[in-house]
């Protein structure tokens, strides 16, 4: 309970933490103060303050400027013999709530005041809860204070805070909530005029600040309770809920008080403002190789590399294919492997910031695949009627000699004798046709049912032996030498006669 103010509301800052494009903001108003209580007349229970959702785009390291609206105070209870009873202050906050309404004591037309005269005193409204940020404001209203009982009299309940106006630009001006009005303080012959003070408005913004409660009258008429401050939001945020008794509760009235030490109206409840970062996701790109996939972060522009700390990586596929295993939380990037080939992996990433939140998961698919072989083309050995086919001389990357099982080779034309695929090379194609040309192609037979594609055909044409013919110059220089070894015989002869 409390009938002076309540400690002032202190405009406090929020900085937006990395990786948030994006803040979701809940404000609740403060609640209006309960109303003090006369004989036989409760105090009025304080009104409820608004509350509001919001989202804001935003940046990182943007500043939010915010406001928590303080709570109405409670109004004060009659008392035999006393003074005047006192309103209860008003909420301070970006719209501060109005005083409650006093309760004098009541005066005889001749004589001085009747020192049993008083009723309770108001409750205050409670103060109205904003933030702002980038030229954007949002504010929760605050609850009307209840009113002051009166004799038999109860005080009005306090009056929730308002549904949320968006698009108006006077939600960037505070409006504070009226005073609440003050028992009369008079008597006119034996009709005791005194009564319970109004509640004090709620606070609100420019326009809608919350109107001043009625003063009671003795035996005849109830105190009303303040109005409810306004809720607003900038043209810029998007409204999420609103809610116009969802804010600060209202301080109970105080109960009949008959002359005794009864306690005075309760205080309210204080606003708040809940800042809820949205964090951007970081997806994972995902370059699938032979078993294996490699994964790196895609940090947004709102996230810097020194803004986290590790991650946590899953990576999943049906059964049967192997599991993949990562040791959490790990660094990026990491190549993940003994995967299964042709099996598609989900994986979902999460980075871990330094502040200690955690992005929201994010998961891509890739599906580890082995490298493609390479091709190879036969080498081709033309000869008379026949072509010998070859491996190439030297096997390509990726491709060891133990790991050649055969080979396909295919020949157009189709030579008389089919090749015996698969085949052992080098192989010799025979009874082939002189002078026209057989292209050929070569695929490997590798270990593991792998073969590797089809090449580029190379081209030969068979031909048939040539076969040595004497020129005329070579048949000249036989008969000469025929001649010459003629005559020789011939001189020979002639020796031996004589």
């Amino acid at each position: 309970m409390g009938l002076g103010a309540l400690a002032a509301a202190q405009a406090q800052t929020y900085t937006v933490p990395p990786g948030t494009t994006e803040l979701t903001v809940t404000l609740t108003g403060a609640g209006g103060g309960g109303g003090g209580s006369d004989a036989s007349g409760p105090g009025g229970t304080g009104g409820p303050g608004a509350s509001l959702t919001v989202s804001i785009p935003v940046n990182p390291g943007d500043v939010v400027t915010y406001t928590e609206g303080a709570a109405g105070a409670g109004g004060a209870t009659w008392l035999n013999p006393s003074a005047g009873m006192a309103g209860g202050a008003g909420g301070a906050g970006s719209g501060g709530g109005g005083k409650g309404g006093d309760a004098p004591l009541a005066n005889l037309s001749t004589n001085p005041p009747d020192p049993g005269s008083a009723s309770g005193g108001g409750g205050g409204g409670g103060g109205a809860t904003s933030i702002t940020v980038n030229g954007l404001t949002a504010r929760a209203g605050g609850g009307g204070g209840g009113g002051g009982g009166s004799w038999n009299q109860g005080g009005g309940a306090g009056t929730p805070g308002a549904a949320a106006v968006g698009g108006t630009a006077a939600c960037a001006t505070p409006g504070v909530g009226a005073d609440g009005a003050a028992g009369t303080g008079t008597r006119a012959a034996q009709l005791n005029n005194g009564g319970g003070g109004g509640g004090g408005g709620g606070g609100g913004y420019m326009g809608a600040e919350g109107a001043p409660g009625e003063a009671g009258f003795d035996g005849n008429t109830q105190s009303t309770p303040g109005g409810a401050g306004g809720s607003c939001y900038s043209t810029g945020m998007t409204l999420v809920t609103s809610a116009p008794a969802g804010g600060g509760a209202g301080g109970a009235g105080a109960a009949g008080s008959n002359g005794t030490n009864t306690p005075g109206g309760i205080d309210g409840t204080a606003g708040t403002v809940t800042f809820t970062p949205n964090l951007v996701v970081v997806p994972p790109v995902l370059a699938p190789g032979d078993g294996t996939i490699t994964v790196t972060p895609n940090l947004p522009p709102s996230i810097t590399a020194a803004d986290v700390t590790n991650y946590t990586l899953t990576c999943t596929a049906p059964a049967p294919a192997a599991a993949a295993v990562i040791a959490n939380p790990t660094g990026l990037p990491l190549t993940v492997s003994g995967l299964t080939n042709g099996a598609a992996y989900d994986c979902t990433l999460q980075a871990h910031l330094t502040d200690g939140r955690t992005t929201l998961p994010q998961t891509d698919t890739a599906t580890p695949m082995a490298a493609p072989l390479p091709v190879v083309s036969p080498v081709l050995m033309p000869g008379d009627a026949q072509i010998v086919i070859r491996p190439p001389a030297t096997l390509p990357p990726g491709i060891n000699a133990a790991d050649v099982v055969d080979y396909v080779a295919v020949c157009t034309p189709t030579p008389p004798t089919p090749i015996p695929n698969p085949v052992t090379l080098p192989y010799t194609m025979t009874g082939l046709t002189n002078g026209t040309p057989y292209s050929c192609t070569l695929q490997i037979n590798l270990t593991g049912g792998r073969t590797t594609p089809v090449g580029p055909a190379v081209t030969a044409t068979p031909t048939a032996t040539a076969v040595a013919v004497p020129t005329v110059g070579e048949w000249g220089l036989l008969l000469m030498s025929l001649g010459l070894a003629g005559f020789a015989a011939r001189g020979l002869r002639k020796g031996r006669a004589s």
